[in-house]
């Protein structure tokens, strides 16, 4: 207990609104020393051009891994309240005891989420042909 008073939680939000605030001092010095914007809209430039391109891989990470939630969670919302979809389709088919047609309905969802993942991978891969493939 006594570690967490001296040690408070670093939430990552506050590094990234420091890192921003020291960026933004950084440009905003550069132009009061040379009083040209050129010259702060460059370095603002110079930082744009080091953090986007490291972030953006993380980035579309955390894209598909919300793509495969919200399949999850769609489905699983339109089994308990919705009166149309897919997934009240399953448990309509499931509750009445057809359960070939209930499993086709699954089979139906799991291809069309596999097939939205790799459309999104593609289109990941197509956006990081920069980036170093490791094998």
């Amino acid at each position: 207990m006594a570690w967490r008073k001296n040690n408070p939680p670093l939430s990552p939000w506050r590094v990234v609104t420091v890192q921003a605030v020291a960026g933004l001092l950084c440009c905003a010095a550069v132009w009061a020393f040379t009083q040209r914007s050129g010259a702060a809209w460059s370095a603002l430039y110079g930082a744009a051009a080091v953090v986007l391109p490291s972030a953006l891989p993380e980035l579309l990470n955390g894209i598909r891994t919300a793509l495969a939630l919200s399949f999850i969670l769609l489905v699983s919302s339109e089994l308990i309240v919705a009166r149309e979809g897919l997934g009240y389709l399953i448990g309509f088919l499931g509750a009445n005891g057809s359960y070939d047609a209930m499993y086709a309905v699954v089979l139906t969802v799991a291809f069309l989420g596999f097939a939205a993942d790799r459309g999104y991978q593609m289109l990941m891969n197509r956006m990081l042909q920069w980036r170093e493939q490791t094998p």
